[in-house]
């Protein structure tokens, strides 16, 4: 959806003939940086920044400016950028050709403009985090699978803490962090952590070893300390107000299925809850090193209910995401559109609130069912890539699929794409991206390219053959972090896969567990 071409080489066209997120790649190789130099610089994911250059996400005019500041290109990519929008404005003064709707991936805080149908849960969100800045505790954002919880903070909430929506003079500057817990959540949380409040990450190491406390008081005075390299001289404006974190921690029951070491499990749990309940502030106010948010799987609330810290947060501090209204529905498919110039046709916004009602087992009269969210929005950017004369049509929505076929159309076309020996390769990449938990129930699962190669063996190079065909179809996730699937829609939506997993659940139970053992055993010693 944005091409980015190899027509202006260094050997060849002007730049001005390069795509914005092509130029921005060579670049920053031409300074020799990598992409995590960048992002430490930059202050933007190295995932996201990798999006951007391979063209899966347009270049925004910050992200652009903030580049071309660190790479010294002297306004390069904001032309860049500039002259790709002019070239592609609709009729309301939008780029017609952005798709505003992000399929099966969450939208992030770059398309928060496209973000429509979650203003009254975000303004609870605010309001709940108002409360908390006493240092109350935790926030958690409790809800199903597919009913659109990373979107809501990181496309709803961010942009508007960002905008000041806190009653706290310069929150609006506070520094936001998202992260997911993944197999090391400890050390991630210290990496991220040290990164983003100027500290060293072997500081924080000993404090977190002397105690929680410790350690939320390292980060307090960190991000206030007024020193090279913190971020306090950026975002304190010499202001009274103490400056705090805003840590998002997204997928958080990556804690249970992703790491398998109950006392990292624990560290980290008490860790987060630190930062969100102390250090008290000068003059024996309340307040808290950093606001805490975590975006919980409704599944394993009970998994959570384990740790005091967070029995406490989902009591107090919870917001159960309900399932989408019939109008923030209509809001979520007409108001994106609108936003890039298009025009959904009469009977388009009928005909998805319908097959809606027969895909969450007719919920629709007060509330869509959990799990649709990503369907609907992936069956929107089938109808976009159809999409005629600036208008999203019923003839291109019915042709991709409607809400129920959308998915496993598109999983079908891309494996029908597959050579044979490719197609034989399929499982194998497919299921390496599933876990299967001792209950029988499928998640996702994010693994290296360079671990899924390795394992692969002599079938290596027909198993990335596959996840690059399942990439080009938005149905994979490939980044700087890993391969995953792009949204746990895919499991349930697609019959082959979901037969796969049934067929071969135990097997891959057992080397789960055959895996934790050995990692286990290697980190004990052998």
């Amino acid at each position: 959806m944005h091409p980015h071409g190899e027509d202006g080489d260094s050997g060849g066209s002007p730049a001005s003939t390069v795509a914005p997120g092509e130029r921005l790649r060579r670049l920053r190789q031409a300074r020799g940086m990598s992409l995590a130099g960048l992002s430490d610089l930059v202050h933007y994911t190295k995932g996201y920044l990798s999006r951007v250059e391979t063209g899966e996400k347009p270049m925004t005019e910050e992200v652009a400016r903030r580049c071309e500041g660190v790479l010294r290109a002297g306004g390069e990519l904001t032309r860049l950028v500039s002259r790709a929008g002019e070239g592609r404005r609709g009729a309301r003064g939008a780029p017609l050709e952005v798709c505003p709707y992000r399929g099966l991936a969450a939208f992030g805080a770059a398309e928060a403009d496209w973000f429509f149908g979650r203003e009254r849960a975000t303004a609870a969100l605010v309001y709940l985090l108002t409360e908390r800045l006493d240092g109350s505790g935790p926030t958690a954002v409790v809800a199903a699978s597919g009913t659109g919880k990373s979107s809501l903070l990181q496309a709803g909430l961010v942009p508007a803490l960002q905008r000041g929506v806190l009653p706290v003079k310069g929150s609006s500057r506070w520094p936001v962090l998202t992260l997911r817990p993944g197999d090391r959540p400890v050390a991630e949380l210290l990496a991220r952590v040290a990164q983003t409040c100027g500290a060293a990450p072997g500081d924080l190491r000993q404090a977190l070893d002397r105690g929680p406390g410790v350690f939320a008081r390292a980060v307090h005075a960190a991000l206030n300390a007024g020193g090279a390299g913190s971020a306090a001289p950026r975002l304190h404006g010499g202001g009274a107000e103490p400056v705090r974190l805003v840590l998002v921690v997204d997928q958080f029951e990556e804690l249970f299925t992703l790491c398998a070491d109950a006392q990292e499990q624990t560290v980290f749990v008490r860790a987060v809850h630190a930062l969100a309940t102390g250090p008290a502030f000068p003059g024996g106010r309340d307040g808290c090193a950093a606001l805490v948010i975590l975006g919980v799987r409704a599944d394993f609330y009970g998994r959570c209910l384990a740790f005091p810290e967070l029995a406490a947060a989902l009591r107090d501090g919870q917001l159960p995401l309900e399932p989408l209204r019939a109008q923030e529905i209509r809001e979520a498919v007409v108001r994106p559109a609108h936003a890039v110039g298009l025009e959904p046709e009469p009977g388009l916004v009928e005909l998805v609130l319908r097959d809606l009602g027969a895909a969450d087992g007719g919920e629709g009269a007060g509330g869509y069912g959990p799990g649709v969210l990503p369907l609907l929005s992936h069956a929107l950017l089938a109808t976009w890539q159809r999409r005629t004369e600036g208008a999203l049509t019923v003839e291109g929505y019915q042709q991709a699929g409607g809400i129920a076929g959308a998915v496993a159309a598109t999983a079908e076309r891309a494996y029908a794409r597959l050579a044979p020996a490719r197609q034989e390769a399929a499982p194998y990449a497919l299921l390496r991206l599933v876990r299967v938990d001792e209950d029988g129930r499928a998640t996702r699962a994010r693994v290296s390219r360079e671990q899924l190669s390795q394992e692969a063996g002599a079938r290596s190079g027909a198993v990335l053959e596959v996840v690059e065909e399942f990439a080009r179809a938005r149905l994979l996730t490939v980044d700087a972090d890993g391969i995953t699937l792009a949204h746990e829609a895919v499991l349930r939506a697609w019959p082959r896969l979901r037969g796969w997993i049934d067929t071969h659940a135990a097997t891959l139970h057992a080397r789960q567990q055959l895996g934790a053992a050995a990692r286990q055993w290697d980190t004990e010693g052998r």
